[in-house]
């Protein structure tokens, strides 16, 4: 192993666990940490905790608030392949591209483009931020627990460095020799790996737990996109832009006799790149000083926190107040009621009303109730999710007026989020989906022609000008 390829190696470690372990300052104040943001979402979303520890001796509860209203936010932000139009950029295209849109609504079905639009809109409202990155077939939605970049950007595109985690099998490594990847590299590294079996892919970095399904043996490859010193290319200068695709770089040989280690991975791709980094992102909702974008779940964290903690003490008290408990000073009573007594026994005491119920009923019932409601309006507010926009029902005492303002209102700042959707969808496919179309399109075929009446109109009225 040259000391080139260790160094990149060691970079790309680097850059890893810096990710991983280390916080960032977006304000003084906040400190931020990505990787573990996307996990806590994902445990939300799961309705489970971030914290494992009992509650007095118990299972805590988690009483999902965010859910519902992440899939109202997705449903709302959601576009489906009929709201896609394509407009000609000149009178004399028009035909043409109302031909092309026609054989678009085809490849789009047939390229299950409509279950990704559904994807990108669930993905932006439940992270707060989407990734979209260019591939030979169009495009693929990228994993956030498998991405790596630098956290303080605005746009993905500004990272210096962009980092993309793949388990792949043997056979589809070696099916990558097409693509240009070094074939030597890849059985290097495959024989490594023969005669050993692999766990399922770990969910998340230096988790330390491993998920025991014991397969055929998978092999970590790490996608980067950034500077590298030109040397690797065998230039001087500034470092150059490129794409380096490595295996295994956390492997580590060791010689038994010295102790000494040294990288055991592979370098399976390396070349320059000239372009844009093929990577386009939307953020839900931005803020200053970190990439990741603020989504519904991440927004209700501290009231779900809260009312995650009133439905575990509810709990409690609703427990307490339903045991009855008695109390006498007669020492001649029986020891459990439960246990020493029969339904119709006479108790015979030396004092009159010695035995008598211990006042144990819960009191705060109605705090709790009052601040449930507070809560669950602020979240509302905070989301933007009223009982309208959920799909639910307002109280049957609300005036219509107002039933009409709320939805109104909330309606119209999603509608600005679903804007800057749209737009996000535009350039994904302007850059993606138009250009695979026409590249599929271009053998001759037939196209089955179906429509409303205007566009068989329409049809009809420009073949009778050709005929």
């Amino acid at each position: 192993m040259d000391n080139l390829n260790q160094s990149l190696f060691g970079t790309i470690r680097q850059e890893i666990n810096d990710f991983v372990n280390n916080y960032i300052e977006v304000v003084p104040g906040f400190n931020f940490n990505q990787y573990e943001t996307i996990k806590r979402i994902h445990l939300y979303t799961n309705s489970r905790y971030y914290d494992q520890s009992l509650f007095s001796g118990r299972e805590k509860i988690f009483f999902n608030i965010s859910n519902y209203r992440k899939q109202a936010v997705s449903t709302y932000l959601n576009i489906d392949t009929k709201d896609i139009r394509l407009q000609p950029m000149n009178p004399l295209s028009e035909w043409s591209t109302f031909l092309l849109e026609k054989e678009l609504k085809l490849w789009m079905k047939t390229n299950n483009i409509p279950k990704k639009l559904n994807e990108l809109a669930e993905e932006a409202a439940t992270y707060g931020s989407v990734v979209l990155k260019k591939t030979n077939k169009g495009a693929e939605i990228v994993d956030l627990r498998r991405l790596f970049l630098d956290p303080t950007v605005r746009r993905i595109k500004d990272s210096r460095f962009i980092t993309i985690k793949h388990y792949l099998t043997p056979t589809e490594l070696r099916a990558k020799v097409k693509d240009g990847w070094n074939k030597d590299a890849i059985e290097t590294i495959i024989k490594k790996k023969i005669g050993q079996k692999s766990y399922a892919p770990q969910s998340y970095e230096n988790y330390g737990v491993k998920n025991p399904i014991m397969s055929t043996p998978y092999i970590e490859v790490y996608e980067r996109y950034g500077e590298i010193d030109a040397s690797y290319f065998k230039e001087e200068g500034n470092p150059i832009r490129s794409i380096a695709i490595v295996a295994e770089p956390f492997m580590m040989g060791k010689d038994s006799n010295t102790g000494a280690s040294w990288d055991d991975g592979s370098v399976l791709f390396l070349s320059k790149w000239y372009k844009d980094y093929p990577f386009n992102d939307f953020n839900y909702q931005m803020t200053r000083g970190r990439w990741l974008g603020v989504g519904v779940v991440e927004e209700l964290f501290p009231a779900q926190e809260r009312f995650n903690e009133m439905s575990n003490q509810k709990r409690i008290a609703m427990e307490l107040s339903s045991m009855h408990l008695f109390q006498t000073a007669d020492a001649t009573i029986v020891d459990n009621i439960l246990t020493d007594l029969q339904s119709g026994d006479l108790i015979k005491t030396k004092n009159q009303g010695s035995i008598q119920p211990i006042i144990n009923e819960e009191r705060n019932m109605g705090a709790f109730i009052e601040e449930e409601k507070a809560y669950m309006n602020l979240a509302d507010k905070i989301s933007f999710v009223n009982d309208l926009i959920s799909g639910g029902d307002l109280a049957a005492s609300t005036p219509a007026t107002n039933a009409v303002i709320q939805n109104t209102n909330a309606k119209s700042l999603l509608k600005f989020k679903k804007e800057n959707f749209a737009i996000f969808i535009r350039e994904f496919f302007d850059e993606f989906v138009l250009p695979q179309t026409v590249k599929d399109l271009t053998p001759e075929h037939i196209l089955r022609f179906t429509g409303d009446y205007a566009d068989l109109q329409k049809l009809d009225e420009r073949i009778l000008l050709f005929w």
